[in-house]
């Protein structure tokens, strides 16, 4: 084709097909990059005791003790106003899963009650 041949639509055509892969390069390319996580803080909902666990691969919720092998680990956040750890709101929806008494977390504010440090969960 030679440009004398060229109709209107096939220039709009080739113009937003430019377009558009400019835009995806752009995309794909020029954005920051957003990170993941390399690990989680989870809690015991019945013991309180905190665990740090590796994501580098996928996580069951909620998650087992590594000695009990009870699924009762749930994923905890520092919340930015009080300083406190809980868990989300989303969490609250696993606790009809798990046994016990959930005497760790308080279901209206979502506090969770924990003392010491987290304890790092070993990859198997």
């Amino acid at each position: 084709m030679t440009s004398g041949n060229l109709k209107p639509w096939q220039i709009v055509l080739f113009v937003a097909a430019v377009a558009a892969l400019g835009w995806s390069v752009w995309n794909v390319l020029g954005r920051d990059r957003i990170t993941q996580a390399d690990e989680i803080v989870m809690v015991d909902v019945n013991t309180g005791e905190l665990f740090v666990k590796d994501t580098s691969r996928a996580i069951v919720m909620p998650a087992a003790h590594p000695d009990t092998g009870a699924y009762s680990l749930v994923p905890v956040f520092r919340d930015e106003d009080s300083g406190e750890l809980k868990i989300t709101s989303r969490s609250v929806q696993l606790l009809r899963r798990i046994d016990g008494d959930h005497a760790a977390i308080d279901t209206e504010s979502l506090v969770v009650r924990a003392e010491g440090e987290p304890r790092r969960i070993r990859r198997k």
